[in-house]
């Protein structure tokens, strides 16, 4: 491996011998749709043939992907998204298949080109057979969704009008029906103003959302709905704008929480202001829309009580029911298992609409709020903990300083499991790479994921802060408003620059928000990064390290870089056929088989950006650092047991839930394993022990010092020592 990256060939030099660049190939049918809406995801039928000597497959890395371009032929997206086959495609064959299109975010008329794509091989050469280029009109969706909520408005109004002496019924039912619409439009305008690239949104839930909006209504006396509609439907139109300007910075819906920092507003004007397009101009027109049923007119109520009575109630029902999608997909999402897990505001918003997303938030916020707190005593306890802790001095070690002023760079890597280091299945080594860290540098061997729910979040949180997470949800959602101490924030004070870098979108474990608040000074996500392969969720695992090299190589030095692979994510059902170099007998377990591969691609992904160090003239004063996030999620059944040779047992159960934790340093004589048990906790102050930095009193965590008795304790309550083990009962039964 070492020998190809240092030749120049690449990580897929091998693939490239292996599989030459196909020639051939007939288009029998593309037809894109004409006119599509900017920013938008279609999908339409392609019929292609192969009409060469090689087969396609998912083995080979085959994809149908495309092109756009201006109309004198200029490219403007290359990397278009990649669409699977769906089967082996032999010499003559013809396949029928859905081709996934992103559209592009200005209007306008382009040429939309079909192409084919061998990953890290080729791009096909022009096919013959049906022109494989199609003019497309992209139309502006803001202008069709604001104008005809306004003409609707209008329309609504001049009913109402011209039919005043009707106005005790007319009047209410237009009412709700106007507000539900309002808000059922403004929904879609968020998303589309914040410039979210994806599926159209669930036009069901937003429009429950409406409905929901308009039983509100329902409360007051009926000649006062009008007025009480404009001002829900102006603030909606506040709250709509403010969502429009997080999401593009943050990636997320003004939560909440958000709220509290509405004070700072002044001193990060300018910052909201760079955010603010030419296009958000429309949320003024939305704004003036919603001032119309003020003016609407007011009358004085004739019916009598139960006539009354009865009109309020068939209208609350025919709202409740038609608010019932939302206000039951929240309550599920609340009484999920880890209902209090999220990943991505922006991934439940697609599921629940923008109306719903702010309904989930407010439920989990007023769920924390009522619910209970620490007791006096416990909190007295927590003082007491850090108090002693401040009294304490910490261990120094040999090793104390020994690299003061080096670059750190921390790599979190998804769902790394150490029972992978050093595994061989049929002579071949899952990790070589990883195996060969356990020579070149320190290999701690028994360091315990002690993430919970947040699993990938709590990881980077203990991880950074070396604090335990919650017992329930994430802290990157239930506690982003706090004030965090975290690694990045010790090394700024020591006059370390600071960046970090995620393969995925800058909203997703809200990390957008979280970075800069646990010390980061500038962060690069999916956007910043570009666009390029994709294994699963985000960039490629060598995609991403390569992408991220130059930003390490522009950093003022010394610096802290903080990376996070996603790669292949539980249920490990994604890993394309091509990246598959390891050969594996039936394992009983077709996702364990896709980690064990995942896990190959990773390693090869590492080797070549330690590689990339030393090219850039960084390895002799960096020192880099990586840790599993947390466990993969498998549980000790027949195809992990046969696979590792063990039988079930609470020390096995145990066992398996660690994570390998590597530090590799310029001092080559620093090396070999470190049997001292520990968690998560300890990453940092192992971290800056070796900077020469003393361990800050509010850090949970101590430097792995061989020779020290070390502990971990683990969520659930389990926990270990350098000689016992305590698994906990519940988790044995389960």
């Amino acid at each position: 491996m070492r020998g190809l990256a240092a030749l120049g060939l690449g990580l897929w030099a091998g693939l490239v011998l292996a599989a030459p660049c196909p020639s051939q190939w007939r288009v029998e049918a593309f037809q894109p749709p004409k006119l599509v809406w900017a920013r938008a995801q279609v999908a339409f039928p392609v019929e292609v043939t192969n009409t060469g000597d090689q087969p396609w497959s998912g083995q080979t890395s085959d994809h149908l992907s495309y092109h756009w371009r201006d109309l004198s032929g200029k490219v403007l997206v290359w990397d278009g998204d990649r669409t699977d086959l769906g089967r082996t495609l032999m010499p003559g064959e013809t396949q029928r298949v859905l081709l996934r299109v992103r559209v592009p975010r200005d209007p306008g008329v382009y040429l939309l080109e079909l192409a084919m794509v061998r990953e890290q091989v080729c791009w096909y050469p022009p096919p013959s057979g049906q022109a494989h280029l199609a003019q497309v009109r992209v139309l502006p969706r803001l202008p069709f969704l604001v104008g005809g909520l306004g003409l609707f408005t209008g329309l609504l109004s001049l009913v109402v009008w011209k039919r005043r002496r009707w106005a005790s019924w007319l009047v209410p039912v237009c009412t709700v029906l106007w507000l539900a619409a309002f808000a059922w439009v403004v929904g879609q305008v968020v998303v589309v103003a914040a410039g979210r690239v994806g599926p159209p949104m669930p036009v069901g839930m937003l429009w429950a959302g409406g409905c929901l909006l308009s039983l509100a209504l329902i409360l007051l006396p009926a000649r006062w709905w009008p007025r009480a509609a404009t001002v829900l439907a102006f603030l909606a139109v506040v709250l709509a704008f403010a969502d429009t300007l997080y999401l593009r910075f943050f990636g997320s819906i003004v939560s909440l929480l958000a709220w509290q920092g509405a004070g700072q507003l002044g001193q990060v004007w300018d910052s909201v202001r760079s955010l603010a397009k030419p296009q958000d101009l429309w949320f003024a027109v939305l704004g003036f829309c919603s001032l119309f049923p003020w003016f609407w007119p007011r009358w004085q109520e004739q019916w009598p009580f139960w006539p009354r009575f009865l009109r309020q109630a068939a209208l609350a029902g025919v709202l409740w029911v038609a608010a019932w999608p939302v206000l039951a997909a929240v309550r599920g999402v609340l009484r999920e298992t880890q209902g209090a897990q999220v990943f991505s505001y922006t991934m439940r918003m697609q599921e629940l609409g923008v109306w719903g997303l702010h309904l989930l938030d407010a439920a989990r916020t007023w769920k924390e709020a009522v619910g209970e707190g620490l007791a006096r005593e416990e909190k007295q306890q927590i003082r007491d903990f850090f108090a002693q802790r401040a009294r304490t001095t910490p261990a120094f070690g040999p090793a104390f300083g020994r690299f003061s002023g080096y670059n750190l760079v921390l790599l979190q890597v998804e769902s790394l499991q150490n029972f992978v280091v050093g595994l061989g299945v049929n002579g071949q080594e899952v990790t070589p790479f990883l195996n060969s860290l356990r020579r070149r540098g320190l290999y701690f061997s028994w360091v315990f994921d002690q993430t919970n729910q947040g699993r990938s979040s709590d990881g980077e949180f203990i991880a950074l802060n070396s604090q335990h997470p919650l017992g329930e949800g994430a802290v990157a959602f239930r506690r982003a408003g706090n004030r965090f101490m975290a690694l990045p924030k010790v090394l700024r004070s020591r006059g370390y620059s600071t960046l970090s870098a995620h393969a995925f979108e800058r909203g997703f474990w809200n990390r957008a928000v979280l970075h800069p608040a646990y010390g980061f000074e500038r962060s690069f996500f999916r956007r910043e990064l570009g666009p390029g392969e994709v294994i699963g969720w985000g960039l490629a695992d060598g995609v991403f390290l390569e992408r991220v090299l130059p930003k390490l190589k522009e950093a003022r030095q010394p610096f802290f870089a903080f990376l996070i692979t996603l790669g292949l994510h539980h249920p490990f059902d994604q890993f394309p056929e091509g990246r598959k170099s390891l050969k594996l007998p039936d394992l009983g377990d077709p996702a364990l088989a896709n980690y064990l591969q995942a896990m190959r691609y990773v390693d090869g992904a590492l080797a070549a950006f330690f590689e990339g160090l030393a090219r850039a003239g960084l390895a002799d004063r960096t020192v880099v650092a990586l840790y599993g996030d947390h466990e993969a999620g498998f549980p000790l059944q027949a195809p992990l047991a046969n696979l590792l040779h063990i039988q079930w047992s609470p020390q096995q159960l145990m066992a398996l839930r660690r994570v390998p934790f590597f530090i590799v340093t310029p001092d080559a004589s620093l090396a070999g394993e470190v049997d001292e048990v520990g968690g998560q906790v300890d990453i940092a102050p192992t971290l800056l022990h070796l900077l020469g930095v003393p361990r800050p009193s509010w850090f949970v965590g101590r430097a792995l010092i061989p020779g020290r008795q070390g502990f971990a304790a683990l969520p659930d309550g389990s926990g270990a020592d350098n000689q016992l083990l305590w698994v906990e009962p519940s988790q044995v039964c389960a």
